[in-house]
């Protein structure tokens, strides 16, 4: 073999373990993004018309949940008020509001902080109403849990924050229904708890 075709072989080598490299780094790619869970809708922050307030986190205190199936999340609590309306004998904020108030449990070991993406979307119930969805995320390897933490939560549609899919807004007054999902990405696992919208003036 002459000096030519040894660097040719060479260079035909490297070329060979480069696409393999990139081959290698694209199917990891993909399969981190198959792993995560997908989410529906979209993402709190790019809507200036929605606000998302975490409360303080807290440890439920001498209670202890025998919660054996690793895969498992508990259920949020939540409640889910509409504020607002036209008073003419009054000066006071009148402006209307989906207000959502929640309390998510999780496993204590996991050592979460702030670390939730939120997205929403809205559509029809079984009965023809409007449904807003709420799904607060996280991504946390599975583990065995027993103790849980509290995560008080809020989320505030303000008006305009929901439009059809023509673009124009939807009443909030409309949305008679609240679905809240809390969601591990990683593995895919989520828990669902619904609530029936309520006038903030009873």
């Amino acid at each position: 073999m002459n000096t030519e075709d040894f660097y040719l072989k060479k260079i035909l080598e490297t070329i060979k373990e480069i696409k393999q490299d990139d081959k290698f780094e694209k199917d990891r790619k993909k399969r981190k993004c198959k792993h995560l869970m997908q989410i529906p809708g979209k993402n709190i922050l790019y809507n200036s018309k929605i606000n998302f307030n975490l409360g303080e986190v807290g440890e439920i205190p001498q209670i202890k949940i025998n919660n054996r199936d690793s895969d498992s999340l508990l259920p949020t609590v939540v409640k889910a008020y509409f504020k607002g309306g036209i008073k003419e004998d009054c000066e006071c904020d009148t402006s209307e509001a989906l207000l959502v108030y929640g309390v998510a449990f999780i496993n204590k070991s996991f050592g979460i902080i702030n670390n939730f993406e939120v997205f929403y979307n809205f559509g029809l119930d079984f009965s023809g109403d409007y449904q807003m969805n709420i799904y607060i995320t996280f991504t946390h390897a599975e583990e065995l849990a027993s103790e849980y933490n509290y995560y008080p939560f809020e989320v505030n549609f303000n008006q305009g924050a929901v439009c059809c899919a023509a673009g124009n807004p939807v009443p909030l007054e409309k949305i008679k229904m609240v679905r809240t999902y809390l969601i591990n990405r990683d593995p895919e696992t989520s828990r669902g708890t619904e609530t029936a919208v309520q006038s903030g003036d009873n």
